[in-house]
């Protein structure tokens, strides 16, 4: 319910993110351009930092400024584009608008991470990481409030829609994902390695698979919605890393190793680029995937994991050893239908009956924590600035947007058709497209 001190107060709200083209980037992304959106007394910007910052833009006084995990995530990009971004943003460290950032994978340069955000002044950080949050955020948890905070809430819209029942569904196992880097140490590999081993231990069954692995097979937006919907059972493994990497060092080491040696292992990448360091912590959150797939009605099949410790094992999904011992019995399990629609449903509603996984929660404790701490106005004129904004640009400073989103579609397209062509012309290709990006400041 409403604070009865805040209910009502008018706010301005400007979020700064680099979310793409719904059709092609994971939808989950989405949900953050949506926060506080269903209070009807915030009025919201959104900016994306793609675009430079307009100079109205930063002079509107702001009771709160909010950092996207995908705004954020600049911190991994060439330090040209890095070091544009951070430069425009840093106009709003000595402002007297609240600054609240939403990073996500933070084992990822966190001191880079650390810094940034220290700079900016930011108040309040919600880390994926807060078991972590000394270790990854020091210099934050020195001088800002920091909480706990998820990867994703899970989003109204596919909370209230109803799939075909889990018997009637065209495909047993789904699932996409991509291969992800070696230094997000094993931890990260069992992405891949679940989808390659179901693949090759289902491969001549009777049973309806549609497993893909790797960055060209990959489905976003509303298609992966209809992809889960289609899907009885959705593998999955705990998300995040097993290797801290604080200022990208051994992100290098790796990329420099690869290059040289196109063909070597995961282990032979670990003993050259970070032994002894994979394991040391690991960094393990909830994908937002789990929450789409609980929400879809999806079974889910999942290395066995903490999963935010809201699911367990044979409870909530059919686990599967990290060494992937037991898949026949899995495999058997599979055939259950009842039992498996059964264990769906516990899954969907443990998610749901978490409060601060709902998007109206997480929104409201926002609305009433800025309303709480805002500062007094640098002028008498914010709201009807913010106001007159919206009008004209209807809550968005990108211009340019449709631009921006034929390039992005342009470059998705592209890296699918990359993906699939034999390594020395898909090499060159790739070199040639970032050629062009770094022309265009892209």
């Amino acid at each position: 319910m409403p604070n009865e001190h805040t209910s009502g107060t008018k706010i301005g709200v400007l979020i700064l993110h680099r979310v793409r083209d719904s059709a092609i980037s994971p939808r989950f992304g989405h949900e953050a351009l949506k926060v506080c959106g269903g209070i009807p007394t915030v009025s919201r910007i959104l900016h994306d930092v793609a675009e430079p910052l307009p100079q109205w833009l930063a002079k509107l006084d702001f009771d709160a400024v909010l950092l996207d995990s995908s705004m954020l995530g600049y911190r991994w990009a060439p330090k040209p584009m890095f070091e544009r971004v951070r430069e425009e943003v840093a106009v709003f460290a000595g402002r007297r608008a609240l600054k609240i950032a939403l990073p996500m994978d933070e084992f990822n340069r966190s001191s880079i991470l650390d810094e940034w955000l220290t700079q900016l002044n930011v108040d309040l950080v919600y880390t994926t990481s807060f078991e972590y949050r000394h270790l990854l955020l020091p210099k934050c948890c020195a001088r800002s409030e920091v909480s706990a905070g998820w990867t994703s809430v899970i989003d109204p819209e596919l909370a209230t829609l109803n799939g075909r029942r889990l018997a009637e569904r065209p495909i047993d196992v789904g699932y996409r994902v991509k291969r992800l880097p070696y230094n997000m140490g094993r931890l990260g590999q069992l992405k891949a390695a679940i989808g390659d081993r179901f693949a090759a231990h289902l491969a001549g069954s009777e049973l309806v698979t549609d497993i893909a692995v790797g960055d060209g097979y990959r489905i976003n937006g509303d298609a992966w919605i209809r992809f889960l919907h289609n899907c009885k059972y959705i593998l999955g493994s705990p998300s995040g890393s097993s290797v801290h990497d604080p200022v990208g060092e051994i992100d290098r080491r790796v990329r420099e190793f690869l290059h040289a040696n196109p063909d070597a292992t995961f282990e032979a990448v670990e003993r050259d680029c970070f032994p002894g360091l994979d394991g040391q912590q690991v960094f393990s959150v909830l994908s937002p995937r789990i929450l789409e797939a609980a929400m879809a009605g999806c079974c889910q099949v999942l290395v066995r994991g903490d999963y935010g410790g809201l699911l367990e094992a044979d409870e909530h999904y059919i686990p599967v050893e990290q060494d992937f011992s037991n898949l026949d019995h899995v495999l058997d399990r599979l055939a259950d239908h009842e039992l498996s629609k059964t264990m769906a449903d516990r899954c969907r509603e443990r998610l749901l009956a978490e409060p601060s996984l709902r998007a109206e929660v997480r929104d409201r404790q926002f609305y009433e924590w800025i309303c709480e701490r805002r500062r007094p106005p640098e002028s008498d004129r914010s709201w009807d600035q913010i106001r007159a904004a919206l009008q004209r640009y209807g809550g968005t400073t990108t211009a340019a947007l449709r631009r921006r989103q034929a390039i992005d579609r342009a470059s998705f397209y592209f890296h699918r058709l990359q993906g699939r062509l034999p390594a020395p012309f898909g090499a060159a290709l790739l070199r040639v497209h970032r050629l062009f990006q770094a022309m265009r400041g892209l």
